[in-house]
């Protein structure tokens, strides 16, 4: 019986991802067509073939080439990331309400952005040092938790507190500082967060550290579900649960430093994500990491897509993507707490 019930559960799972899979490339080609200058399917593949020489042909070429595919890339990309990340935050440290911010990561390469703004950078090296203060901020929580005589898992949630809040404070300082006519105004619009500028060569200098992270967290998701346990209980059957917590933990920082270096901050992918994932497929850390880069990546598709059909004058996807992610956050909520009979997620 139990076997059978295993056998369905898996079968279960596996159609979800497959629908999931299919839902991410259906939405991923449908926002190639979406936007203020409409595109129809027959023109777009008549263009891009060659087919139709004019004008208007080379600029639907342009369009789609430089300016929707890179946008659509960097949806699936970054969704994919930060909702990975928020997944394994939550696992490693034992808390359904954690996001990309528990470490302070997200406001330092906020921090770097910002110097690179008032420094007057490019924007790959803004990127650069975004990415450089995000990487820093790693360091910071691990040395100032070695340092902290608690329990590992919350002497880094008091670390990231920590770093997060003297980030926060530098981040004021510089937008205090900043001209309010010219960097001030960059700065706020970039620490909201924005896809539709980035280009394949801000994707290229992440794609590394990015394949590199990723396929880390997906080859030893499994070993997630270690962390539901107490630590002296995971010890007892040989797993060592400090190697594996820094690799989690570092490997997911990565992601969002490398994510938020490029796209600025983006909110509650991390944190609703993972919560509506392991609604329809249970905790099995081996099910919900794919099927949360999945959803993570279908999501920011939809929010990007919605942002563009809306408004002429795009709003900064940070502001869509709290506006739908808060009542799902809500919802699973409630399903949770009634599930539990009143109980904290």
């Amino acid at each position: 019986m139990q076997i059978n019930d295993y056998l369905k559960e898996k079968k279960r799972t596996v159609t979800i991802l497959l629908l999931l899979a299919g839902f991410m490339v259906l939405m991923a080609c449908v926002s190639l067509f979406v936007g203020q200058y409409g595109l129809s399917l027959s023109e777009t593949i008549q263009c891009l073939l060659g087919k139709r020489g004019d004008v208007e042909a080379q600029n639907i070429a342009q369009i789609i080439i430089n300016i929707r595919l890179p946008r659509t890339v960097s949806a699936i990309v970054i969704g994919g990331m930060l909702a990975v990340s928020g997944l394994t935050y939550q696992s490693v440290f034992r808390n359904n309400l954690c996001s990309q911010d528990i470490i302070g990561v997200s406001t330092g390469a906020c921090v770097g952005a910002a110097m690179g703004i008032v420094l007057g950078f490019s924007a790959i090296y803004i990127q650069l040092t975004a990415f450089i203060m995000g990487v820093i901020c790693i360091v910071a929580v691990f040395l100032l938790s070695s340092q902290i005589r608690l329990e590992k898992t919350l002497s880094l949630i008091l670390s990231g507190i920590l770093v997060g809040g003297v980030m926060s404070s530098l981040l004021a300082l510089i937008k205090y500082t900043a001209n309010p006519e010219t960097h001030l105004k960059e700065i706020v619009y970039w620490t909201m967060g924005d896809i539709s500028s980035i280009s394949f060569k801000q994707l290229e200098i992440i794609s590394i550290p990015t394949i590199v992270c990723v396929s880390i967290l997906m080859m030893k998701s499994w070993q997630l579900n270690y962390f539901s346990f107490p630590d002296s209980e995971t010890r007892s059957i040989g797993f060592d649960i400090k190697r594996n917590r820094f690799i989690f933990i570092t490997c997911a920082t990565i992601l969002v430093a490398s994510a938020v270096s490029v796209s600025g901050n983006i909110g509650w992918i991390g944190l609703v994500i993972p919560q509506l994932v392991r609604l329809l497929v249970g905790s099995n850390s081996r099910y919900t990491a794919p099927l949360s880069f999945l959803m993570g990546s279908s999501f920011l598709l939809t929010v990007d897509m919605i942002n563009r059909i809306i408004s002429t004058a795009e709003l900064p996807v940070s502001i869509i993507s709290g506006l739908l992610g808060l009542p799902i956050f809500v919802i699973c909520w409630f399903i949770n707490a009634k599930k539990q009979k009143g109980g904290l997620l």
